[in-house]
């Protein structure tokens, strides 16, 4: 196993997180994002980011356990979709196979 440390940035609406720096600005190896923000809809923004031509990989964090959903974070340019149902394990386990360059879905779409 690589001793390589990550850059990972989170985007969520909880004011835990609302002091990270904008993506834009800073480099970062993965962006896992929350598909529900007080001011955007998650999806747009990979969308929006994705326009800038940032290179960062995005692992979508969801409510949702529809296979509709990870399709349309799929299809915004997300790399990986899991639910916030799965185990904390399952979570590590997406970010290592975003971070390697593989696509994750939770193993229940």
């Amino acid at each position: 196993m690589s001793d390589k440390k990550n850059d990972i940035v989170i985007i969520d609406d909880q004011p835990l997180f609302r002091e990270i720096p904008l993506i834009r600005y800073t480099w970062s190896d993965l962006a896992i994002v929350n598909t529900t923000l007080e001011r955007s809809n998650g999806l747009t923004l990979i969308n929006n980011i994705k326009a800038f031509s940032i290179g960062v990989p995005f692992l979508v964090l969801s409510p949702h356990d529809d296979s509709l959903y990870a399709e349309r974070a799929l299809r915004a340019g997300a790399n990986g979709y899991i639910t916030k149902h799965q185990p904390a394990s399952e979570f590590l386990f997406a970010m290592r196979r975003v971070l390697a360059g593989e696509v994750y879905l939770s193993e229940n779409l």
